[in-house]
């Protein structure tokens, strides 16, 4: 995490970090540093225990990505988010319902997107550790989506809006 931490500032960037709280399949944990590196994003951070690990699976699925994303695999992501907001990184964690739609946050300064795994999503006591909490809006009848699916978008969304600081 410490090495994660010098990247923004190296690059004279706002810090842009997305951490995954026990995402099991490797194909999602892939398709995710796929889309972190596509967004720009400084690294991920993935717990040690209770998640997919780097495999081939997910190499595949990351189609090169995996190269070039920095991952710190941490033993208790809880700590890992206060260490982060020591380093002035706000946590914005990803819920079905209940958070804010991301495009009324200000995801322009340093922060990090925490994003839980399938089917339970962000365990309570790491929802609770984030500073703020985005939903997606859900027009159709599922309740959310995939959590690969679910990273992009919200990615995305921190891409426009700092797209849209720096032409002002």
């Amino acid at each position: 995490l410490e090495d994660l931490l010098t990247i923004p500032a190296g690059r004279g960037e706002h810090a842009f970090f997305v951490a995954l709280d026990q995402v099991q399949d490797p194909r999602n944990l892939g398709a995710v540093i796929r889309s972190a590196e596509a967004t720009g994003v400084h690294g991920l951070i993935v717990p040690k225990h209770h998640a997919a690990g780097l495999t081939g699976a997910a190499a595949k699925s990351a189609m090169g990505a995996a190269d070039l994303v920095p991952v710190a695999r941490e033993t208790n992501l809880v700590q890992a988010l206060e260490e982060l907001k020591k380093n002035d990184v706000w946590t914005v964690g990803a819920v079905p319902t209940g958070g804010k739609v991301p495009w009324e946050l200000d995801l322009t300064g340093p922060l990090c997107l925490v994003l839980g795994g399938e089917g339970e999503g962000l365990r309570p006591l790491v929802a609770r550790s984030c500073d703020f909490l985005a939903s997606l809006p859900m027009r159709g009848r599922l309740g959310s989506l995939n959590v690969s699916a679910a990273a992009a978008v919200l990615c995305y969304e921190v891409v426009r809006q700092r797209g849209r600081r720096e032409k002002t």
